[in-house]
């Protein structure tokens, strides 16, 4: 299956317990290996709450919804460092 940027930013994105995370904002990819390195999940287009999705964590993409796992990380506020997410909760290192 493929997808495009405009489909897949207007997909709703839960967690595998039917939590409602928002939608697709902002994509990173390793221009070197062509692959996404992470997506930034909110929900609305002005948001307090943003999510980093790693490609690991990401169980299924359909025509209708993305399912991720439940242990999503929040991503750092303006201003804040960044931090990659635990391998735990199956990051990609860089």
């Amino acid at each position: 299956m493929f997808i495009d940027w405009h489909t897949i930013t207007h997909l709703p994105v839960f967690t595998a317990s039917g939590q409602k995370l928002g939608n697709i904002r902002e994509i990173e990819i390793d221009v070197k290996n062509h692959q996404v390195r992470k997506y930034l999940v909110s929900h609305g287009f002005i948001s307090k709450e943003t999510f980093l999705v790693t490609p690991l964590q990401i169980r299924s993409i359909t025509a209708d919804r993305i399912i991720v796992d439940d242990a999503i990380i929040k991503a750092a506020a303006p201003g804040q460092v960044d931090t990659p997410p635990s391998p735990a909760l199956g990051s990609i290192s860089p």
